[in-house]
């Protein structure tokens, strides 16, 4: 009787060390860099400020604009705030911001991509009519 009480417990104590070796902790949640881009639009010439967070230190970025290549730079800290002008020559329209972490534009390492629509400049002309001499404002 006085063994069998020894036995369970014996018993016991093997399961649970087992389980604890078996049953691995539950990892913790990844977390993912996180970015912002400013503005969403504008003109051929205006300034767009990225920033990014949650990297691992040292991590080395790579920023396209429409499948070409802005800039690279070390996070350091993790973090990150960069800035680039909409280059001359890009058409209007629906535009890429691509982040990434290889030198070339490679999907299968994008971290972010986002739609930066590109729009056309409007010139006014003041007034619309008038005669030989007159004086306008553009």
């Amino acid at each position: 009787m006085k063994y069998s009480r020894v036995f369970r417990a014996l018993m016991v104590a093997v399961i649970i060390a087992l389980l604890v070796v078996v049953i691995p902790a539950t990892p913790a949640l990844a977390v993912l860099p996180a970015f912002t881009l400013s503005p969403p639009s504008g003109t051929v010439g205006t300034p767009v400020y990225v920033s990014g967070s949650d990297f691992s230190p040292s991590t080395t970025v790579y920023l396209f604009f429409n499948l070409q290549p802005v800039t690279s730079f070390s996070t350091g800290t993790g973090t990150f705030n960069i800035a680039f002008v909409i280059p001359l020559g890009i058409s209007p329209g629906f535009q890429t911001v691509t982040i990434q972490t290889t030198p070339t534009h490679t999907p299968a390492n994008i971290l972010a991509t986002y739609f930066f629509t590109v729009t056309s400049r409007q010139i006014t002309i003041t007034p619309t009519s008038g005669y030989v001499g007159s004086t306008f404002t553009v």
